[in-house]
């Protein structure tokens, strides 16, 4: 009886342990850093680099550069512009209040007369004529801008301007200093007693002196002050002329025993 052999049987080995496997691959991955370039994302708040950035908004970006220089340069053009015309007006202005003052210093005033008679009381008007106006300039706005000299004082306008047509532009001043024979005065006050029984009324009275022929009377008596009775008064109550006794001049008083 043959005897079989059948081949020696050994249990199956397990295979290795997943995680005991080491994989090694020599061959460097070289899209390794696309692919994680490609799947990583950018954190928040972080800022793209300018090779990243988009071709358009590169050009947009450089289109706004440019419109912002173009408009610094534009403004900056008109405020020049405007600047040399404010400095053009500012010198033409310059140059005609100069202009004007040397046309001024030119007028003067001739023939300074003084009126015959007395206005009022230590006043008289004095007139002149304008001359060494020219054309150009109005003859009665230089009459308003031209100093005179009357009694060693300067006056710098006259009170009066009258334009006489062909006859020139005349000044009129009223002078109410310096005019010795237009001062008249009160003197020798005398106490007439009671205005009428039962009047309540005093009356004091003085001639007038210093009138000059000619002279208003009743305009020079009712300008005169006078002291008297430790008081001032700037005119009298009442003026009268008595002819060949001359102007007086009377005040009442209130006195309770009239």
């Amino acid at each position: 009886m043959s005897t079989t052999h059948s081949p020696a049987r050994f249990p199956p080995t397990a295979p290795p342990a997943y995680d005991a496997i080491r994989w090694t691959n020599t061959t460097p991955n070289t899209n390794a850093g696309v692919n994680s370039g490609a799947n990583s994302r950018q954190p928040r708040g972080s800022n793209p680099s300018s090779d990243t950035t988009p071709l358009l908004m590169r050009r947009a970006s450089g289109s706004s550069n440019n419109q912002t220089a173009r408009h610094i340069y534009i403004i900056f053009l008109v405020s020049i512009v405007f600047s040399i015309i404010f400095s053009i007006v500012c010198l033409g202005l310059l140059w005609m209040q100069e202009e004007g003052a040397r046309v001024r210093e030119r007028f003067y005033w001739a023939d300074l007369k003084a009126d015959q008679h007395c206005l009022r009381y230590g006043t008289r008007v004095y007139s002149a004529r304008l001359a060494n106006v020219p054309p150009q300039y109005d003859p009665v706005q230089a009459c308003t801008e031209t100093a005179i000299e009357i009694n060693g004082q300067k006056i710098l306008t006259p009170h009066q301007c009258e334009d006489r047509g062909p006859s020139g532009v005349f000044g009129h001043w009223t002078v109410n200093y310096s005019e010795p024979t237009c001062v008249t005065y009160f003197t020798g006050f005398a106490d007439k007693g009671c205005i009428s029984p039962g009047s309540g009324r005093r009356r004091f009275e003085s001639r007038l002196w210093n009138l000059q022929s000619g002279d208003d009377w009743r305009d020079m008596c009712s300008t005169t002050p006078a002291d008297f009775l430790q008081t001032h008064f700037d005119r009298p109550d009442i003026c009268e002329h008595r002819g060949i006794y001359g102007v007086w001049g009377m005040w009442e008083f209130e006195d309770r025993h009239c």
